[in-house]
């Protein structure tokens, strides 16, 4: 039986908005995607 991931990417993005949150949050990244996939090669996004 071959075991399933799920890929958690967090990053920064670093537009005006994102930066106007960080500001407040204090948080070091802002975005988050899901894959489930090893290669990341398809990315489900939230924001």
């Amino acid at each position: 039986m071959q075991g399933k991931y799920i890929y958690i990417l967090l990053t920064d993005t670093g537009t005006l908005f994102t930066k106007s949150i960080k500001k407040y949050t204090k948080a070091p990244y802002n975005h988050a995607s899901i894959s489930f996939d090893r290669d990341l090669n398809e990315l489900y996004s939230f924001n």
